[in-house]
């Protein structure tokens, strides 16, 4: 189906999985793939989940399904290696008439368009396409990359180890760490996150 047929299409009586299903379809634009493989190279994730143990790259995380149930920890630990202006916005997506599904992703600008990243439902959308498959009228709050950077830069320069930290979240919807805590350990070099290895559950 064409980018012209989504927004044509009349979204609201489709369940969680057609709507996903209807922006998977659209498939990932390579380019666009490359160039978030590219930022994350330096980042790694670890996890468990039912029973399992996970470790690895966001995208290589993000195409094995496993990522759902944490969007605030890995929306918030991707945008440290986004650009400043790019954020991050949490807010309720339509899943059904019934349900609505509180959630974070990230929007990023590419090639002079605006994509969502959502590696928590394996989307990686047009902006457009995302706000209509969701029927996203209304964002509870937002944060730029540049602030997630910030905050985590300052935990590290004010934590006696140097390279490991605990950034806890906050009940702001707005703030750079949001709910859940994150175990981090991270190398800065003059004033830049060079790497970072986030750590969901041992902390």
């Amino acid at each position: 189906m064409t980018k012209r047929k989504i927004m044509r299409k009349d979204v609201h009586n489709l369940n969680e999985y057609e709507r996903i299903n209807l922006l998977r379809f659209v498939g990932m634009k390579q380019e666009t793939l490359r160039y978030l493989n590219q930022k994350f190279q330096n980042l790694q994730i670890e996890f468990s989940k039912h029973c399992n143990e996970y470790k690895g790259n966001i995208i290589d995380l993000m195409k094995q399904g496993v990522l759902k149930g944490w969007c605030w920890q890995t929306t918030e630990i991707a945008a440290v290696f986004l650009e400043d202006n790019d954020c991050i916005e949490r807010g309720y997506l339509k899943f059904s008439p019934s349900r609505n599904y509180y959630h974070s992703f990230i929007c990023f600008k590419f090639n002079n368009k605006i994509y969502v990243f959502d590696p928590c439902l394996q989307i990686l959308a047009e902006k457009f396409l995302y706000y209509h498959v969701f029927e996203i009228t209304e964002i509870s709050g937002t944060v730029t990359a540049r602030a997630v950077k910030d905050e985590l830069i300052d935990k590290i320069n004010h934590n006696e180890k140097k390279s490991y930290t605990i950034l806890i979240g906050s009940t702001d919807v707005n703030a750079p760490i949001y709910l859940s805590p994150i175990g981090c350990t991270v190398i800065i070099e003059n004033g830049i996150i060079n790497s970072l290895i986030a750590n969901y559950c041992n902390i």
